[in-house]
Order: C-alpha cells, then sequence, then structure tokens
C-alpha cells in the first residue's frame, strides 16, 4: 500500500513524514525511524521499517495497538507514552518513558525540529501557557486552538 508523504529538506538531511491514516504516523529523519500511534488496522507493519523510537499518545486501541508495536519494537527501541498506556505497554519492554504532567517533551521535539508554526492539539485539561512560555523566545509561533 502506498501512502502520502511529505518530504521536508533541513539543512543537513531530510525529514520523511509519512500519513498512514488517522493518527498514525511514521517520520524518518537521517536512519532514526519514529513511528506515531502505529495501528495494524491500517498497515502491514511487517513491510515498514523497525522503530527507534515510538510515541503512543493516549490508551484508545486506535493509538495503542500493542500488535502493532510488537511487530516494530526492536531491541533498542524506547516508547514514550502516557501513564494511562504504561500497563499494557510494560510487557513488551522495559524501554518505557511514560511522560507526566509538567514533561516538557513538546516544547523539545519543537526546539529540536524548528517549525515555524506549532499548533497543539489533543491536549485535553493540559495547561498550555508552560508550553506557550518554554517557547516563547524562540521563534516558533505557537497558535493555541480553543477545542471546545
Amino acid at each position: 500500500m502506498e501512502f502520502e508523504k511529505d518530504r521536508i529538506p533541513t539543512n543537513s538531511s531530510t525529514i520523511d513524514i509519512t500519513f498512514i491514516g488517522h493518527g498514525t504516523l511514521m517520520i524518518k529523519y537521517d536512519n532514526t525511524i519514529i513511528h506515531v500511534d502505529p495501528w495494524s488496522k491500517l498497515a502491514d507493519y511487517s513491510n515498514l521499517p523497525a522503530a527507534d523510537l515510538i510515541l503512543i499518545t493516549h490508551e484508545h486501541p486506535d493509538h495503542l495497538d500493542t500488535s502493532a508495536i510488537k511487530m516494530l519494537h526492536k531491541g533498542t527501541c524506547q516508547i514514550i507514552c502516557t501513564r494511562s498506556c504504561f500497563g499494557k505497554l510494560n510487557k513488551i519492554t522495559d524501554k518505557l518513558h511514560v511522560l507526566k504532567n509538567g514533561d516538557t517533551l513538546v516544547a523539545d521535539a519543537a526546539l529540536g525540529f524548528r517549525p515555524a508554526i506549532l499548533y497543539p492539539y489533543h491536549f485535553g485539561k493540559t495547561d498550555t501557557s508552560r508550553l506557550t512560555t518554554l517557547l516563547r523566545d524562540s521563534e516558533i509561533d505557537v497558535r493555541i486552538r480553543n477545542m471546545s
């Protein structure tokens, strides 16, 4: 199956963002493969590269699919997830990083990738003012949308 792909040139390489469907992405930068919310319903993961990093946004089955994760996970792969996902993922690996309220991962990622505009979404009851404060001195335009 062919998936839509965006290629973003950087100073040192290219970032390939493959849209697999729903909330599911594969990102390739240099030789690093990141899978976001892999879902078996959308792809045959035996035909995709194994992950160096897997990001799981929340516990719904269309975002936390242990079958897809097992297929993509390799020995050195790290998984970043929320507390609500930990109980299912700790059976797969001990290389888990559980995000807690107040973690600055989004800000750290934004400072690494340096997008011109950042539209955080799916943030629930998170205090987004912390994100805007952390990125205040960057040139990143953080646009918080009213999601209610």
